[in-house]
């Protein structure tokens, strides 16, 4: 029993979780010996030595009748009266072993199976703000495109419109016939992916656009138009051209019989790919920086150059949207937000008429771009 007793003590370092396997042993011993566990309280640094005086405490005639009942309520108290003392310091013992080292009810501590690692989560400080689980508290997130976005500033209903007008005039003239398709397979399929864009932002808008209630049918059938423009040949023309002429019912107002109910709204990023969007976002300013660049020229092409301007400002808004890849980091964010105030800067250039505001909301679109490319690269 000294041996045991001195494996318990040698096993206490500065937790009390240590000693659990030993002292559900002790505890078994104990109730075979007839004695009773000492009583505890918090734990603390233990003494290095085991008394032999511990052993000496249970009655050895228990122990050779192999009894296996616990002790009665007198015989506990008495053990206790005969281990239990105060050394000169004011520090209490039992025989010889410091009395806070124990647990204070030992038994019920060998018998609970809770999990250390739950039981240390339960009674750890957690600083204020930090999410359950241990968490680190989290940034606040950048702000993204959804319900929120001001459509009606970023990409005003009459742009929007007058887009979409320009990608229908695009499209008929690429599908009257194979062979034109097969020269501008690669314009259909971006003209395809940004008509579901403008009409995914139109089921968006607040303003009045005409056949804003079928904006989902024609999102869905812009995307079987790009889907379709894979390559060159008859098939791919026709897997465009179909769609195509379902879509021009939709603008007339109508919606094609047969077409099954879309879903009223997804994310842009099941609608689009971030790589049209740049392609189209660098066709517009290619144009911008050619037919604008002095202040006469900006006055001659005054209304293109605001439909240009604000067609960036809003597909500028679309890529920040949580459904692309990149959109939860700072910088990224950041950019996005350089390009988006900088095409809004141009457009207000223009009404003020005012050709040094524009060049330098401008040249802030460029920057932006540039930089973004830098550290990005939008192939998905």
């Amino acid at each position: 029993m000294a041996t045991i007793t001195k494996a318990v003590v040698q096993s206490v370092t500065d937790s009390r979780v240590t000693i659990l396997p030993a002292l559900s042993c002790l505890a078994f011993l104990w109730g075979c010996g007839g004695g009773s566990p000492p009583p505890t309280e918090t734990a603390a640094t233990t003494s290095s030595t085991a008394p032999a005086a511990t052993a000496s405490a249970n009655p050895a005639s228990a122990s050779a009748a192999g009894q296996t009942t616990a002790p009665s309520r007198s015989s506990n108290s008495e053990s206790r009266q005969q281990l239990v003392h105060v050394d000169a310091d004011g520090r209490k013992w039992i025989g010889e072993i410091p009395y806070d080292v124990w647990f204070d009810d030992p038994l019920a501590v060998a018998s609970n199976t809770t999990s250390t690692g739950a039981t240390m989560a339960a009674t750890t400080e957690v600083p204020p703000g930090t999410p359950t689980g241990g968490a680190a508290p989290m940034s606040e997130p950048m702000p993204k495109a959804g319900p929120t976005a001001d459509w009606a500033t970023l990409l005003p209903a009459r742009v929007l419109s007058d887009e979409v007008a320009d990608l229908r005039n695009a499209l008929t003239g690429s599908l009257q016939s194979v062979g034109q398709y097969n020269t501008r397979f690669q314009e259909v399929q971006l003209n395809g992916a940004i008509l579901a864009a403008m009409a995914a932002v139109a089921g968006r808008h607040p303003g009045d656009i005409r056949w804003k209630e079928n904006a989902p049918y024609l999102r869905d059938l812009g995307v079987a138009i790009s889907d379709g423009a894979t390559e060159r040949g008859r098939k791919a023309f026709e897997a465009a051209q179909v769609p195509f002429e379902q879509a021009l019912v939709v603008l007339n107002g109508s919606v094609p019989a047969g077409l099954e109910k879309p879903v009223p709204q997804v994310d842009f990023g099941e609608t689009v790919s971030k790589a049209d969007l740049m392609r189209r976002i660098e066709i517009g300013f290619k144009w911008l920086r050619t037919n604008t660049g002095t202040e006469e020229a900006l006055k001659g092409q005054a209304d293109k150059a605001r439909h240009e301007a604000l067609i960036l400002s809003g597909l500028g808004m679309i890529i920040t949207d949580p459904s692309y890849g990149s959109t939860d980091e700072k910088t990224y964010q950041e950019l996005a937000k350089v390009m988006i105030d900088g095409a809004v800067g141009m457009n207000a250039a223009i009404d003020e008429g005012n050709f040094s505001k524009y060049s330098d909301s401008l040249n802030a679109v460029q920057q932006s771009c540039d930089k973004c490319h830098a550290e990005y690269r939008f192939s998905e």
